[in-house]
């Protein structure tokens, strides 16, 4: 099964960190993968995020699917994603 992604990762860490981080991970590579900086926690506050990491994904009607607060193993993430392409 194929699905595309676009990913935003909000931090609040400091840019020069998130710059390292994208750069370390090699994320360049990929165009759906893009980082917002919270400095002021506005964004996180918004969602009502209070655990790191935070994992929201809405299906292509934008319409909110799945909420996790916490780690997740990645083959539930992968198996959530794929129950509900549309």
């Amino acid at each position: 099964m194929e699905f595309l992604l676009s990913s935003l990762l909000i931090s609040s860490a400091p840019k020069k960190q998130i710059a390292d981080f994208y750069s370390n991970q090699n994320l360049i590579q990929f165009d759906n993968v893009q980082f917002l900086v919270d400095e002021d926690f506005r964004i996180s506050n918004h969602f009502g995020v209070r655990t790191i990491p935070t994992i929201f994904l809405y299906n292509a009607d934008k319409k909110l699917i799945f909420k996790h607060n916490g780690e997740i193993k990645i083959q539930t993430l992968i198996n959530r994603i794929s129950n509900n392409v549309n």
